[in-house]
């Protein structure tokens, strides 16, 4: 009769009761039939009511024990994941977890194997088999029961036809499938067990792991490399910078880092961190921590003494040109981020011929140089070189860092002595590297009226030659000689990594033409 009741029951139950539900529940009547049979068959009340004692235990129907789930492992074992010999038989989820940042939760039963015992249709063999004992985890009615539950959701080590009862559950943020490669990604949902936890399970939450390999202080910035992973998820894990212990930004470890995935091969690759801020000038104490998934402390990985300087000088010498005073020469330089103005160093073919200071207003230098001003402009006269028989004179314009003492070219123009045509001049207004790119644009024009032609070396080799055409109102205004034309802007493909971009301007009728700037970039 006691057949006959429970599979009437199991019927009735899978009309009106969603999947879990209903294995949950023929899972109680089954227990009830087990425990207690004849009262569960001839007395009134419900299969939970007969199961209330907790599989032989004298616990009150109020305690954990008796909720009908299984205790989590690290209640039992201390760690949140199936201890040695069991395995994982299955899983489900709750949607909207708070424990996990309002995204899904995971539960993953863990069973031990059955050795020889059969288990048939069902895939759960007695725990008689495997000597799992049925009772409250750890003898405690505080605690939910262990190797009771015969129940498998099956989407775990499906070519393991039997697995004992549930020993234990482990709980994670991170989808099964990327935690146990024999999990499938069929979904269940159990919602009622959206608050079930532990405090074994944040007191076990593992920080993040990972190294600050470089800090690089630049010109006006500061580089950060690294990597970092989460073993409370697989996304990208958040990094915090701090510059002399201010929190300055936040941004995702989610650069590819082969070598990363090498090592933790379940997480991947896109693990690592490239991060680059702006910073003012002196010495500064740079930390990255990666911020913890868990919800437990943040991992400091690592701090560094770095120096950000103003940066190079930097600057053009624009126009060279002869008259009856002399020769004529303007440009401008600036050290990066600073109004003083800078002394600039002249020379008449390789000769020092003066110093001049870069001082003078330059309405054109204010978008260019920020917040430097634009009263970094300079203008000079020198005399003929006398006794020469050359027809033209070379003019050369450096500056020196104040950092290091290096002498910075600002470029070098040939003027001719006796009058004849002059060659092309003009200015570089920015050389950047982009991702797998490099940009470079400024004007140059020539004195004769004719087309200039920008050449572009990368490295020493040349990699672009194209003329210059773009309108340049500004240009005009400055040079009413100049027709409303002269402007460049070109970009090139480039390879990732460390470059040095130099730019020339040649006239229509010459091979070569005068340097107009050069850059070192770095391409993404």
């Amino acid at each position: 009769m006691s057949r006959r009741l429970a599979d009437a029951t199991s019927r009735f139950l899978a009309k009106r009761t969603p999947r879990r539900g209903f294995l949950t529940k023929t899972a109680v009547v089954g227990s009830a039939l087990a425990v207690a049979p004849k009262d569960f068959v001839l007395k009134p009340g419900t299969a939970y009511a007969q199961v209330c004692n907790c599989n032989g235990s004298r616990c009150d129907c109020s305690q954990l024990c008796c909720d009908g789930y299984t205790e989590f492992c690290c209640t039992i074992y201390g760690t949140n994941g199936c201890p040695p010999g069991s395995l994982y038989g299955g899983w489900w989820r709750v949607s909207g977890s708070s424990y996990c940042g309002g995204s899904n939760r995971y539960y993953m039963d863990c069973h031990n194997p059955c050795g020889d015992c059969a288990c048939g249709a069902s895939g759960i063999c007695s725990g008689s088999c495997n000597g799992t004992a049925c009772g409250c985890a750890l003898g405690s009615c505080r605690n939910r029961k262990a190797g009771c539950t015969h129940f498998r959701y099956g989407q775990c080590n499906r070519q393991m036809k039997c697995l004992g009862p549930i020993i234990c559950r482990v709980v994670t943020c991170v989808a099964p499938w990327r935690l146990e490669p024999t999990c499938t990604t069929a979904s269940r949902t159990d919602e009622a067990t959206r608050n079930h936890n532990r405090a074994c399970l944040s007191e076990l939450s593992s920080p993040p792991t990972g190294e600050l390999e470089m800090v690089d202080g630049r010109p006006g910035t500061i580089r950060l490399r690294g990597w970092a992973v989460d073993a409370d998820t697989f996304g990208p894990v958040r990094i915090n910078v701090y510059v002399n212990g201010n929190l300055i930004t936040s941004a995702p470890a989610d650069r590819s880092r082969p070598d990363v995935g090498a090592a933790y091969r379940s997480f991947g690759n896109d693990h690592g961190f490239d991060i680059t801020i702006d910073s003012t000038t002196g010495t500064k104490e740079v930390c990255a921590e990666a911020v913890n998934e868990g919800g437990g402390n943040n991992q400091l990985l690592g701090c560094q003494i770095v120096r950000v300087s103003a940066g190079q000088p930097t600057g053009i010498l624009e126009e060279v040109r002869t008259t009856a005073e002399g020769m004529e020469i303007r440009g401008w330089a600036v050290l990066p981020g600073d109004r003083d103005p800078v002394d600039v160093d002249l020379f008449v073919d390789d000769m020092h011929a003066t110093s001049v200071t870069a001082d003078r207003r330059r309405k054109d230098l204010a978008t260019t140089l920020g917040t430097a001003g634009n009263k970094h402009g300079f203008k000079a006269t020198l005399p003929l070189p006398e006794a020469t028989s050359s027809e033209a004179a070379t003019i050369c314009a450096r500056v020196t860092d104040p950092e290091t003492g290096d002498e910075i070219p600002l470029g070098c123009l040939t003027t001719s002595l006796s009058g004849g045509t002059e060659p092309p001049h003009g200015a570089i207004d920015r050389i950047r590297g982009r991702a797998n790119s490099i940009r470079v644009a400024g004007w140059a024009l020539d004195p004769e009226g004719g087309d200039v032609e920008i050449v572009v070396l990368l490295n020493g080799r040349a990699r672009l030659r194209e003329p210059a055409r773009s309108p340049r109102p500004d240009v005009a205004a400055i040079h009413p000689a100049a027709v409303d034309r002269g402007g460049f802007d070109f970009k090139f493909r480039a390879d990732p990594g460390e470059h040095h971009v130099c730019v020339y301007a040649v006239g229509s009728d010459r091979v070569d033409g005068p340097m107009l700037g050069c850059a070192t970039v770095t391409v993404g």
